[in-house]
């Protein structure tokens, strides 16, 4: 005879694979033996702390617990535990774990209802190695488990009547491993943030040559919804990585761990120009908005602004409060070349950093009062400077701080004016300045990937390593596919290894090498951090791989980075130790 209905009070927490059907396709046979091997790691994780493995269907699993503090601290070990045995997978599986707790009904050993439901829907509002829960959660576990939670507001989740307070948990192993929950000095307005990816717009016009108008639509309406605090934008220079992608909308909007994805079309015909654009909202493809925009050339900005309103009032109109306003440039070709500017300044090269410096310039000569001009090129002379490109270093670093402060004189307001001055003080060594100024550029513009990494090199650089690490990981939830990941990654790597976190340094240092092999920089902390956790054997041949690079590599080359005496003894000592010749 079949038991009988039951309900009781539990802890729920439901786990998903990220990215599995990608996996999948890559890889069946692997990913079908790694998902085998975690499903018996996970079950005998639950068991030692008292719970049990419900359901496991697909890459799904379903857990129960008597206990929050029992839930919760069970999930930290098992992202902890992933995390470590991804460190060497070259497809990493990474979970998705949500946290709730509440009356169940039980049938058979299976549970059912809203407690349930609720688990599995913060289970999809989690990072991609990540935990999310609920607020009745937080309260229970929140003086009990070595933990930072960090509040994200109320979410009306899906078939749920009532909205639920949600939370990211962290704890100092899944910070260091690029969760970015940890607080910082910089007030991030993240609470009830909504994240959303534009999509490179589509040039349908008979001019393939007009791919760089396109993107500078697309730009400008990434600027534009920027501009309002509620909102989450991942930086273009992430989401052009989908241009032409096969890709489903789903599965981009899983990669960047974004809840809507906007994409579009652009078509310019003589002084015409049409604007079409689709909001949809993840994972379902639900399509909650669509329109077509037709203006002269001379209106075109007339025509991004209404985009941006109509996706605001799409998703929330009460984000419209939340709206900081940003003047256009008087001439129409001015823009044309901030558009072309920003296009080569996305490559990251020298040659198209030289392109980039001309358009910047241009832009000026026709409309001298235009910020965005002079914050651009503000920001990449001081980018030449910082990345070893410029024959004129000084020469170069007075130029970008002067068009730095004149962008923020014409328009205060304009975040890339002052992250432009926070990368120019960092060149120059002036931490507190680099900090000041990157702070500010959050504030204005919470979406603004380079500022978060400007505010993490400040206070690592500037002697807080601990508090700038998250502020290097929140620039790459932003913008994870950045070309300037390298130095992302290096800047974390760089944190982690002053702050005594060496395996942590070790993993963000093979990560940036993994992007630009030819990194100095990335193969001094890998080297360092080997050495000091006695792994010498290995830092010999990685200081081997470094000299084979540059034969002439010197000690001296840590000048160009702020450090204390003691910490430039500890590298040079550990180099040193590793085999470099004094």
């Amino acid at each position: 005879m079949a038991e009988t209905i039951t309900r009781r009070l539990s802890a729920i927490v439901s786990v998903d694979v990220a990215g599995y059907s990608r996996l999948m396709a890559v890889d069946e046979v692997g990913t079908v033996r790694r998902l085998t091997e975690y499903r018996e790691l996970i079950s005998r994780i639950v068991q030692s702390h008292g719970g049990r493995v419900v359901d496991n269907p697909g890459d799904n699993a379903l857990l129960e617990f008597p206990s929050a503090t029992s839930a919760v601290e069970c999930s930290i070990d098992i992202q902890e535990e992933i995390q470590e045995r991804n460190t060497d997978a070259a497809a990493p599986m990474e979970l998705r774990i949500g946290i709730h707790v509440g009356e169940v009904m039980v049938e058979d050993g299976r549970i059912y209802g809203d407690g349930v439901n609720v688990a599995a829907r913060l289970e999809a509002l989690a990072p991609v190695g990540g935990i999310c829960l609920s607020k009745t959660v937080r309260d229970q576990v929140e003086s009990k488990v070595r933990a930072h939670f960090e509040d994200m507001g109320e979410h009306q989740l899906k078939n749920i009547r009532q909205p639920v307070h949600a939370f990211y948990v962290g704890n100092p192993a899944q910070l260091a491993k690029g969760l970015g929950l940890a607080p910082s000095e910089v007030d991030i307005p993240d609470k009830r943030a909504v994240w959303i990816a534009v999509l490179p717009f589509d040039n349908i016009g008979s001019d393939p040559e007009q791919e760089y108008f396109a993107d500078g639509i697309t730009e400008d309406v990434i600027t534009g919804l920027s501009a309002y605090r509620s909102l989450r934008v991942i930086a273009r220079t992430s989401s052009f990585r989908y241009r032409n992608s096969e890709l489903s909308i789903p599965e981009i909007a899983e990669e960047l761990g974004v809840q809507y994805v906007l994409e579009g079309s652009v078509r310019k015909s003589g002084s015409r120009v049409r604007v079409t654009a689709q909001l949809i909202e993840a994972p379902d493809r639900h399509h909650i908005w669509a329109d077509r925009f037709d203006s002269s050339m001379e209106d075109v900005f007339d025509a991004q602004d209404r985009i941006t309103s109509s996706i605001v009032a799409a998703i929330d109109p009460a984000i419209r409060s939340d709206h900081v306003s940003r003047p256009h440039p008087e001439d129409l070709k001015a823009w044309d070349l901030v558009q072309r500017g920003w296009y080569e300044h996305a490559k990251a090269r020298p040659q198209a950093n030289t392109m980039a410096i001309r358009h910047f310039r241009d832009a000026i000569d026709l409309d001298p009062d235009y910020a965005q001009a002079h914050a651009g090129l503000g920001y990449a002379f001081g980018l030449r400077v910082w990345l070893l490109w410029s024959d004129k270093p000084e020469s170069d670093l007075e130029s970008a701080e002067r068009h730095a402060k004149e962008a923020i004189k014409l328009d205060e307001r304009d975040a890339t004016g002052h992250d432009a001055l926070s990368l120019n003080a960092y060149a120059r060594g002036r931490m507190e300045t680099t900090v000041k100024e990157a702070d500010r550029a959050i504030q204005l513009n919470p979406s603004l990937a380079t500022a978060y990494m400007m505010a993490g090199a400040g206070r690592i650089h500037g002697g807080d390593p601990e508090a700038g690490i998250p502020l290097m990981t929140k620039a790459m939830q932003i913008s994870p596919h950045d070309p300037f990941n390298t130095w992302f990654y290096g800047g974390r790597a760089i944190g982690h290894v002053l702050a005594g976190h060496h395996e942590e340094a070790i993993s963000d240092a093979r990560e940036a090498i993994g992007t630009r092999y030819g990194y100095l920089m990335g193969r001094v902390i890998l080297t360092v951090a080997l050495v000091q956790l006695g792994r010498m054997d290995e830092a010999n041949r990685e200081l081997a791989t470094l000299l084979d690079i540059d034969p002439g590599f010197q000690a001296g080359y840590l000048a160009r980075y702020t450090l204390t005496d003691e910490q430039r003894e500890m590298f040079v000592s550990s180099l040193t130790a590793a085999g470099l010749p004094s």
